[in-house]
């Protein structure tokens, strides 16, 4: 069972996507299951593995994805008595060590053309677990894009909001023309999307930006949005443009590290 739990925790990792391994590190008196016992919970409450059953389990799973985008450990403390805190009367205790995973941040890219393509290739190497996402079928293909680790195929504004998009979620914006880019970034703007970044000019963004006032958006709203996209460093081709833009995520990831 423990293989099963880390090869799903190294499948959920792969793809970007959460999870909790929760572990029984001490256990006295009557408890369901002893010290060592290992649970993974995911995103949707569904779990590999148990540290008991019953109260004890619900109150982890609560716990976990409570905590699940924390990346912080815990320790989950059951007291299993009429008057403990887990609903269970075996008359034992056990303490629960709850450990999200540290999962890579995901990069949902909105054009499927030049810099997306090179974006792309570059963002995987940097730990970022990437989505692409055109209307195209025949630029967004497993083919084009063999490190992604998911494509979608669809109209931008149908798309947009089915995407798992959390806080620590970037989003990059570059649809072919820039067609696109309004109605994807209208969606997006309603995201807890921790980096928005859009291609284009200052006039087009000026335009961009008048257009979602109108619609009731604010200065406030656009506050986590970088455009022009990228750090300033005078890239002209699309691999340049790409670095640019890569750069700019690396340092808003890091910015709060410490020093």
């Amino acid at each position: 069972m423990f293989t099963e739990i880390y090869e799903e925790a190294a499948r959920l990792s792969k793809i970007g996507e959460p999870a909790v391994i929760c572990t029984i590190i001490e256990a006295g008196g009557s408890t369901p299951r002893g010290t060592g016992s290992k649970m993974l919970v995911r995103e949707d409450g569904s779990i590999i593995g148990s540290v008991g059953g019953g109260s004890i389990e619900l109150a982890t799973i609560k716990e976990a994805k409570r905590r699940m985008y924390s990346n912080e450990p815990y320790l989950l403390e059951c007291v299993l008595n009429k008057t403990g805190n887990v609903g269970m009367v075996c008359g034992g205790e056990a303490k629960v060590f709850i450990e999200p995973l540290n999962s890579p941040p995901k990069l949902f890219i909105f054009g499927a053309g030049h810099i997306g393509y090179h974006l792309s290739k570059m963002a995987s190497r940097c730990a970022f677990a990437v989505t692409i996402i055109d209307d195209r079928a025949e630029f967004a293909t497993k083919e084009r894009f063999p490190e992604a680790t998911d494509i979608v195929v669809g109209k931008f504004t149908e798309v947009a909001p089915q995407l798992k998009i959390r806080d620590n979620s970037y989003v990059v914006i570059a649809t072919h023309g820039h067609a696109g880019d309004k109605d994807v970034l209208e969606q997006v703007l309603r995201t807890d999307a921790t980096y928005i970044g859009m291609i284009g000019s200052k006039e087009k963004n000026e335009y961009v930006f008048g257009a979602l006032k109108e619609k009731g958006f604010t200065d406030q709203d656009f506050s986590k949005l970088y455009a022009p996209i990228g750090l300033h460093i005078k890239a002209k081709t699309p691999e340049e443009i790409s670095v640019a833009i890569l750069a700019e995520m690396i340092q808003h990831r890091h910015a709060n590290d410490v020093k």
